[in-house]
């Protein structure tokens, strides 16, 4: 039993390791550089260059769809906002007003319904017919 041939190497063993030593190092070497003031200044430079193209794009767009007759998202908030105040207005308004059984009430209650004085066909001529 000594003949028994040992496994085979992994050829991609030495790769593996090498591969998770150097992103152990490169973490480090990014989460030291991120604690860092500078860092700190370089991303809030490139947030705001990014904040003013933005901006810039926004504007052209928005004078682009005017110049084609196109609503812009600002003139659909403007009409959605005139909307809302309406729908406002309206319900204060319906709050106001009686409702259709608030208006049948006092109606009644202040024409009295004549007494029946009238008899049916049948009671007026004694009941034959």
């Amino acid at each position: 039993m000594s003949n028994q041939t040992p496994p085979p190497a992994d050829p991609f063993g030495a790769w593996r390791q090498w591969l998770d030593q150097s992103e152990r190092r490169w973490n480090e070497f990014f989460n030291e550089a991120m604690g860092t003031d500078q860092y700190s200044q370089v991303m809030g430079q490139m947030t705001r260059g990014y904040v003013a193209m933005q901006q810039q794009m926004g504007e052209m767009v928005e004078r682009y769809l005017k110049s084609i007759n196109v609503p812009t998202r600002s003139d659909l908030q403007e009409i959605s906002e005139r909307l809302s105040a309406i729908e406002s207005r309206l319900i204060s308004i319906e709050g106001r007003l009686p409702t259709p059984a608030q208006e049948r009430a006092p109606a009644r209650a202040a024409a009295p319904r004549p007494p029946r004085t009238r008899k049916p066909p049948s009671a007026r001529s004694g009941g034959a017919s």
